[in-house]
């Protein structure tokens, strides 16, 4: 995906979330209104249902956006930058960020056996 084509996909986004606000808050008067009194039990069922049903669009219409506008071209150069640029990137962490990045790749830890660092496992994320 480009980036006009992202930079609308997050529009479109941005503009679904207000829309679902909107529909949150309806849902919310609509169910005043039944407290109140306003609406009859089969008013409030029908006005629940489509309002409910309008959410549920908009939330999966979100979710297909947001899955679309990954930058994959973006993730790739940066894990090619990691990769090419791991040890520098070692040497210049901080301890913990190095703990933490050694307990994603060997999470249950590394043991030297017979002058060889080993595992006994590797982080499937890896």
């Amino acid at each position: 995906m480009n980036t006009t084509s992202q930079n609308e996909a997050k529009k479109r986004i941005r503009t679904l979330k207000n829309e679902l606000k909107e529909l949150n808050s309806k849902k919310e008067r609509i169910e005043e209104l039944a407290i109140n009194g306003t609406f009859d039990k089969d008013r409030f069922q029908k006005k629940i249902i489509e309002v409910e049903q309008d959410i549920v669009k908009k939330e999966i219409d979100i979710g297909k956006l947001q899955k679309e506008s990954i930058d994959i071209d973006g993730l790739l150069n940066y894990a090619q930058f990691f990769l090419k640029n791991l040890s520098n990137l070692w040497l210049k962490a901080e301890t913990e960020h190095k703990r933490r990045l050694q307990n994603y790749i060997f999470p249950e830890g590394i043991y030297i056996e017979n002058n060889r660092c080993r595992t006994a496992k590797l982080s499937t994320n890896f």
